[in-house]
């Protein structure tokens, strides 16, 4: 059965990190996870309870400067995660932000792959603001490889071996309007049928939790945006009890 590494990039957003490592922690088919903390410079260290390995390196802060004036450089940072993924000997490689988690189905997006040989998957992300709600944004809504209505679609997991990395937006004029030049980096990887997959775009497996909590919540977006239920869905023990202990706390 394939393994693989899930890779992150972080930086103050340690309540978030703590539930995405904790909701995916009982998946035996993850081998590793990899933390890359971006804002400060440490030894490593390697959490055996929770397969983890923290490292430690500065790549500056936020988006609101240019890397070499102290802001964030968000295409070296993800691509020396990527660095750090294929030093863990597994054979695929995931990606997920602190304040993100994949559900036990995105495991079988990945042997659909292996069987078709494709060597990259696009998964949907649902953006959820509660146990059962996600925000429904038509604006979010892409289609790629010739699958329609998928929601905020993004390459996220891929073969180790083919080292994958990001790149800066190719608009230049618009990148020269943005305080980072980073800032909405992209995976370079194979944009055909053959080489690349796309997860069903009905079923949740890739999950946002930025609106489910209030330390990153946008109680307007949340309000005003429409919203879907999807029914039947369970979340993961961590994701369920750090939501509902923060319902009784507001």
């Amino acid at each position: 059965m394939p393994t693989v590494c899930v890779t992150y990039i972080h930086a103050q957003e340690d309540a978030f990190l703590a539930r995405s490592l904790a909701s995916m922690a009982s998946y035996d088919w993850i081998l590793r996870f990899v933390v890359l903390h971006t804002d400060r410079n440490a030894p490593r260290r390697w959490d055996e309870a929770r397969r983890t390995l923290h490292v430690y390196e500065n790549f500056g802060r936020g988006f609101d400067c240019q890397p070499e004036e102290g802001g964030l450089d968000e295409v070296s940072a993800r691509n020396r995660s990527l660095e750090l993924a294929e030093q863990q000997g597994t054979d695929w490689t995931m990606i997920c932000d602190a304040d993100e988690f994949y559900m036990p189905a995105a495991y079988t997006a990945i042997l659909q792959a292996v069987a078709r040989r494709q060597v990259a998957i696009w998964y949907p992300c649902f953006h959820f603001c509660s146990l059962t709600e996600y925000l429904w944004d038509e604006n979010c809504y892409r289609n790629v490889l010739g699958m329609t209505g998928l929601m905020d679609p993004h390459v996220r997991a891929f073969r180790t071996d083919r080292r994958f990395r990001y790149r800066g937006h190719d608009n230049r004029d618009w990148l020269a309007q943005l305080p980072n030049r980073t800032l909405h980096c992209g995976l370079q990887v194979p944009h055909n049928t053959a080489s690349a997959a796309v997860a069903p775009a009905e079923q949740v497996m890739h999950v946002h939790t930025r609106h489910m909590f209030r330390d990153k919540r946008n109680k307007d977006t949340v309000r005003t945006t429409p919203k879907r239920i999807v029914a039947g869905l369970v979340m993961p023990e961590a994701i369920r009890e750090a939501w509902l202990a923060e319902q009784v706390s507001e």
